[in-house]
Parts: structure tokens; C-alpha cells; sequence
């Protein structure tokens, strides 16, 4: 399994995620650490969230239920994050600005209905 660019076990994947929905506390914006890229399953920050560091080529492989349902993300590195509709980061795609920039913060509306794939553009554009 790979998350932010390193190959990790499932147990250790099953870490980058935040408690179910149903636990009494509720999850928000503020369980994304700096330096990281979350996506959430559901809007406003809530729900399953997974971060990263550099890419997930494939959401389907990973735990969360997060493919074809990020509802809310929250760009907090200095780069921009492309997340695009199909794997290995083919399909239509959509840029998250860095913070503190408008848009690093927020739902995806429709098209988080679409996401399989997001990586980290350092020095040029999706």
C-alpha cells in the first residue's frame, strides 16, 4: 500500500485515519496536521479523512471508502494539489491552492464525487 510516496502496511494506513463518523466526538478541519493534504469522505471537514505528503495514485487501494466520495480537502503545504476523476491521475482534474491562498480550505462539491487520484505540483500546474 502506498500513501504520501511510502509503501506502508494496511495497520499503518488504517492510522492516517481519523475515527468513524460515528464516534461521539466529532471530526473537522482542524484534525489535518501542517504540512499535509486531507481529504475528507464527507463536507466541512468531516468524517473518514486520510492526509499526505506527495501523491495517492489510486484511492480505490486504500482504507476510508475516499474513492469517488472526497467531499471537503484542506491544502496545508506550500504547493498546489491536483486531484483528478480517474487513477494513476488521468480524467478531468481540479487545482487546491496552498494556504493561505482562497480555495485551500473547503467542500468539492460536485466533482468530489469523481476524485481517485491527487499529487502535489511543486513547480507547475496540473
Amino acid at each position: 500500500m502506498r500513501i504520501a510516496g511510502t509503501l506502508i502496511s494496511f495497520a499503518t494506513a488504517i492510522a492516517f485515519m481519523s475515527a468513524a463518523p460515528s464516534q461521539a466526538t466529532p471530526l473537522d478541519y482542524n484534525d489535518c496536521p501542517q504540512g499535509r493534504f486531507c481529504i475528507w469522505h464527507d463536507e466541512n471537514g468531516q468524517g473518514a479523512r486520510l492526509s499526505f505528503a506527495v501523491e495517492a495514485r489510486d484511492l480505490n487501494e486504500l482504507a476510508g471508502g475516499l474513492n469517488d466520495h472526497v467531499l471537503s480537502a484542506w491544502n496545508r503545504t506550500t504547493d498546489t494539489w491536483c486531484i483528478y476523476a480517474d487513477a494513476n491521475y488521468n480524467g478531468d482534474f481540479r487545482e487546491v491552492p496552498h494556504e493561505p491562498l482562497k480555495g485551500s480550505i473547503g467542500n468539492l462539491g460536485q466533482f468530489g464525487y469523481q476524485v481517485s487520484s491527487l499529487q502535489s505540483q511543486p513547480w507547475y500546474g496540473c
